[in-house]
């Protein structure tokens, strides 16, 4: 399980990169990019002057709890919903 995990990370940071150079090469003069994902992004519509932690849950095929204290963040679940299942 633990392999399968890191595989699934090694993936996910390579696709990653590879984003980040379509975009670049696409838009050469954008000052910074910025990749994520729906739970990232969900989160940063939260305003951050009003809560000191931030939560999200996102359920559906799969679920995920993703959330931010200001300094850190969590992620529990959010594998997809074949890795979401073991």
């Amino acid at each position: 399980m633990k392999n399968l995990l890191l595989n699934y990370w090694n993936l996910y940071i390579f696709i990653l990169k590879v984003l980040r150079k379509v975009v670049n090469n696409v838009w050469p003069n954008l000052a910074q990019v910025w990749v994520g994902n729906d739970l990232e992004t969900a989160l940063a519509c939260i305003e951050d002057d009003k809560f000191a932690i931030k939560c999200i849950v996102i359920s559906g095929t799969g679920s995920c709890c993703y959330g931010n204290n200001g300094k850190v963040n969590a992620k529990i679940g959010g594998y997809g919903h074949i890795l979401g299942l073991i």
